[in-house]
């Protein structure tokens, strides 16, 4: 719902109206926008993926250092 906003002229208008010199080509297209979340989104899932594969042993670490005291 929201990257369809990107397509309409009221949207495109009010972006031009903060700044007046920007071209059609500097006005991001809802594709465009559509791209730069899905990259966003895959680039956070692979930090995610990077934290709990860290945070797993080293919690499986502590839990044993407890069962041994």
């Amino acid at each position: 719902q929201a990257l369809a906003v990107a397509d309409k002229t009221t949207f495109r208008n009010c972006l031009v109206a903060m700044c007046p010199e920007a071209t059609k080509a500097d006005v991001p297209s809802a594709h465009d926008v559509k791209i730069y979340i899905n990259n966003s989104f895959v680039q956070h899932l692979i930090n995610l993926k990077t934290v709990i594969k860290v945070r797993v042993p080293y919690q499986i670490q502590a839990h044993n250092r407890r069962e041994l005291l």
